[in-house]
This record gives C-alpha cells, structure tokens and sequence, in this order.
C-alpha cells in the first residue's frame, strides 16, 4: 500500500471528511475540510506525519453552539443560554422588572449572529405614601415621563414627574410637602372667631358675621393648598333696631347683602322718602327712613265761623273755632280732625244781640236765634209799630234793620 493511501485511510478512521494529502521529503500532511453531521472542528484543522511515522495530536470534532450573546444591563437571560445552537432561542426578561417591547426571546443565527434584541419599559415606581401617578407608568420607555401629584392637602416640591433612564431605573422620586395657606383676607362682613395665622392644608379657620347676622351655609373655611381655601359664606344683616313709630313688612334677618327690607309707619303717618332698608356690603343696615305724621288738610269755614287760635293739623286733634259777628255758638267751640280730609261738624252760630233803637225793645230772647229764625220786637208806650213785628238772623248778618216808629 502507498504512503497515500495509508495517509487516507489513517485520516478517515478519524471521522474527517479528506480534503487532500501532500507528500514532500520532511513530512506528510492531512487536511480535513469539515466535520461530519455538522460537527465543528476544535484545534488545528492540520494533522502532520512526524519524523517517528506517526500522526500528530488529531483535533476535535464538537458541535456547533452559538455565541452566548452578551446583553445590555436592562436584560436578562431568564433561562440557560450557553448550548443555544443556530434556529434556537433564548428567553429574556427585563432585569428590574419592567415591561419588554418586543418578542420575549432572541433567536440565534449563526456564531455570534443574533435576531433584535427588545427594549424594557421602566418598572411600577416605588412611591412615598403621599404620592400618585396620574397616568399609567408600567408602559413608560426610556428617556419617557411619568407624571405625579400628591395626594390631597400636600404640594410638590419639585418637578411633578419622573424619567425613566437609559438604565430603566426612575429618576429621583420627588417630595411631597404641606405648605401653609396664605393669609386669608376676610371681607368687612366676616370676621374670625379664633386666630388663623397659620393653617395648614386640612384645617380649619372658625368664622362669625361682623355685624351679628346669620352664617349662609358653613360656618368655616378650609385651607386646601398653597394660596386656596374653601369658598367664603355668606351674612345676612341682623334683625335692625327699628324707632317706634316703624314696623317690619317680612322678616329682615334672612336678607343678604344687597337684598331689601320693606317697612312701614305705624298709625297715620307717612314716610319722608324711601319705604325700605338696604342691607349693604358690610352686612349692616341703610339709615332708617322717617316717618312724618299725616296732617288734615284745613277745612274752609262756613262764613260764620272763624279760629279761635292756631289750628293742629294732627289727626285725633282739634280746632278751636268762634263767631265771625260775635254771636254765640251752637254746639262745640272745636271741630275734630279724623283724618286727611275728614273733620267733624261744624257748630252753629247765633246772631249776636241786635243793637235797637230806644223806642224798640224785643219781645223774647234774640241772642239764641240762629240763620233763618225770627226775633219779635214792639214798640215802647206810645209809639206804633211800621213795618213787620220781628227781625230775622241772616245768613251773612251785617247788623240791625231798624223799623220805623210812629207817634
């Protein structure tokens, strides 16, 4: 058998496929192309014939893995991936617990080719007890927001989100901090019942009405956050201190500020101005309108009567009245006001005692005689009446109609 063929056979007694055999005077060399059934070939692919007529070390057949591929820090293999050969794949999964984006798994290619590796979403923030996220965060990339707020009654002290970073941990988590409210500026109408300089959010400022009225729904205000408080009630104006000549028309505690109370005079009198009370901004009353007594207008006399004196206008009051020519009055010397227009009845007047001649004397009493009615006279001894026996009291008296007298 030739060197060749011993070169051969020695090499496929091996499991290598034989690519050639060259023959020079120092040595003989045996190239193997590949390793069967896809095996790959560990070590110099060469075996040399040494000096001493044998083969060198023979290298190894092993199988083709792939190359574990090394993963960014966001990734972890979540299984073994060391014996992971071509068409296979590996399982990952997102080292701090956040979201993949993407398949759940790379396939390997060939040696160290790799499919696309998937990215991971930042994990659910580990949050204080006073903090909330506003939105969902489990779904948040790389280089994403995911906004905050506090729960009620505390502020931020900082930025109101948080970053997800390039290593899928969340930026700086920020604080929460209660902060007191501004000073709360009260209206005239209001004022406190305790001192509120400084309340916190979730606290309380006791309130009362200035000017004593009613507290329209609550009776504090709350202190929510930062610069608001709840909104302010509202006052009625207190009962108003009314003189004794007016009277309330309704019930003026209830009324708010700006509303009306209707009021009126007692008896007969009449206001100046205005019928109402205003409950202005301060929640106090407008000044209280004037009541003015009604009066009677003057009556006009009959022509017989005239006053006696200075005449009251006041109803209930009277009047004092006389004879214009002197004469005696007949019922009373007053007439009485009812009311603007309304005044009782006019007294009577008699004729006062006509002034007769000497030879003249009356035959009854003449000062009693009244409009219309007839006084008898006669004659003294020896003289004769001319004319008609009697005078009688007129209407408009303007003295005596003297009667002649004969001898």
């Amino acid at each position: 058998m030739s060197e060749t063929s011993i070169v051969k056979s020695s090499c496929l007694s091996r499991g290598f496929h034989i690519e050639t055999v060259r023959r020079s005077l120092q040595k003989l060399e045996c190239k193997e192309r590949v390793c069967k059934n896809d095996l790959k070939i560990e070590g110099n692919a060469a075996i040399v014939c040494k000096n001493n007529t044998q083969w060198s070390k023979l290298p190894k057949c092993k199988r083709n893995y792939c190359m574990k591929k090394k993963l960014p820090e966001i990734l972890l293999y979540s299984g073994d991936c060391a014996t992971v050969i071509p068409g296979k794949r590996c399982l990952l999964e997102c080292k701090e617990g956040g979201q993949l984006f993407g398949p759940n798994f790379i396939v390997c290619i060939f040696g160290f080719m790799w499919t696309q590796l998937p990215t991971c979403s930042c994990p659910v923030p580990n949050l204080s007890d006073d903090l909330i996220t506003i939105e969902d965060c489990t779904k948040k990339g790389i280089g994403e927001k995911c906004h905050l707020k506090c729960k009620e009654h505390m502020s931020l002290v900082s930025d109101n989100f948080i970053v997800c970073q390039n290593n899928t941990h969340w930026s700086h988590v920020p604080k929460c901090k209660n902060f007191p409210c501004l000073e709360l500026y009260l209206p005239k109408y209001l004022s406190f019942k305790e001192d509120s300089s400084l309340k916190y959010p979730g606290e309380h400022c006791q309130l009362k009405c200035t000017a004593g009225g009613t507290l329209i729904s609550s009776h504090r205000v709350t202190c929510i956050k930062g610069k608001t408080w709840t909104k302010l009630p509202k006052c009625t104006c207190p009962s108003p201190i009314l003189r004794n000549e007016l009277i309330s028309i309704g019930k003026c505690s209830t009324k708010l500020i700006g509303q009306r109370c209707r009021v009126k005079c007692k008896l007969d009198q009449s206001f100046s101005n205005i019928k109402y009370i205003l409950c202005k901004n301060n929640a106090q009353w407008s000044l209280l309108p004037k009541c003015k007594p009604h009066r009677c207008t003057l009556p006009k006399l009959p022509k017989t009567l005239i006053y006696a004196d200075k005449c009251s206008l006041l109803p209930g009051e009277a009047c004092f009245v006389q004879c214009k020519e002197g004469g005696k009055l007949i019922g009373s010397n007053k007439i009485f006001c009812y009311n603007i227009k309304e005044w009782s009845n006019f007294p009577r007047c008699t004729c006062p005692l006509s002034l007769l001649t000497k030879d003249l004397s009356t035959t009854e009493r003449c000062n009693r005689k009244t409009v219309g009615e007839k006084c008898h006279v006669t004659c003294r001894q020896f003289f004769r009446l001319v004319g008609k026996g009697f005078i009688v009291c007129k209407k408009i008296p303007v003295g005596v109609h003297r009667h002649n007298v004969e001898r």
